[in-house]
């Protein structure tokens, strides 16, 4: 008499592409274990966004965390001070930037505009881009940015590429300020003459008289109103 095997529970084992199958055959039920060594790296889609504006140093004056926001460089009277004194002053300025994950960071400033009643409104100025606080000098004078039809400068300081910094990107700008010279400073000179008829005989008889002063200056440092350099800021995303 033909005798048929038994069939013994049987574990078959297999690996392929970084993964275990474990496969058992028990009391008629099928169990499978699977086992996958397979890693990877997730990207976060947000993150921390972080603005500021203000003169260079360790924690600059204003700083703000939504898109679209605009930050105030202000300045006046102690730099009108300076301007006043050495007819020249140069003020830098810096702006710092940090955006987390997949959102990207730029933003846009404008040239200032003056007063005409104001000691910057008398002078020359320019605001360019400088690499460092240090290049912010009025000699030799940086090549000022090509401005965008709408009179902004555009800056592209982080990109949309995934970032998990901590350490927002520092850039540096500088409005430089000359005087040719003090407003209502120079030299003013008149002459004024008079022709008389006397009461008696002919002719005419002229005299003349002239005068001349210089006057320093008729500006007040004191006086100068308060001046303001816009930066807005944005965040977007890959392909935006």
């Amino acid at each position: 008499m033909k005798r048929t095997p038994r069939i013994k529970p049987a574990l078959l084992i297999a690996s392929a592409a970084a993964a275990t199958v474990l496969v058992g055959s028990i009391g008629g039920a099928t169990m499978a274990l699977w086992h996958d060594d397979e890693s990877f790296t997730s990207q976060i889609q947000t993150g921390k966004v972080a603005f500021a504006v203000g003169a260079p140093g360790a924690t600059l004056a204003k700083s703000a965390t939504a898109s679209g926001q605009t930050l105030n460089f202000t300045f006046g009277k102690a730099e009108a001070a300076t301007l006043l004194s050495s007819k020249a002053v140069a003020i830098p300025i810096q702006v710092d930037s940090l955006s987390q994950g997949n959102k990207g960071m730029r933003y846009s400033v404008a040239s200032p505009t003056f007063g005409p009643d104001s000691l910057f409104g008398a002078a020359k100025t320019e605001l360019v881009r400088v690499d460092t606080a240090a290049d912010c000098k009025l000699a030799p004078r940086p090549q000022l940015p090509s401005p965008l039809p709408s009179g902004y400068y555009t800056r592209t300081p982080v990109s949309s590429d995934y970032s998990a910094a901590t350490t927002p990107t520092s850039e540096f700008w500088c409005l430089t300020a000359t005087l040719d010279k003090l407003p209502g400073a120079g030299t003013y000179t008149n002459k004024a003459t008079v022709t008389a008829t006397p009461d008696k005989g002919t002719g005419t008889v002229t005299a003349s008289d002239q005068w001349w002063a210089n006057v320093t200056s008729v500006a007040d440092a004191s006086k100068e109103p308060d001046h303001t350099i816009g930066f807005t800021f944005e965040t977007f995303r890959p392909g935006k």
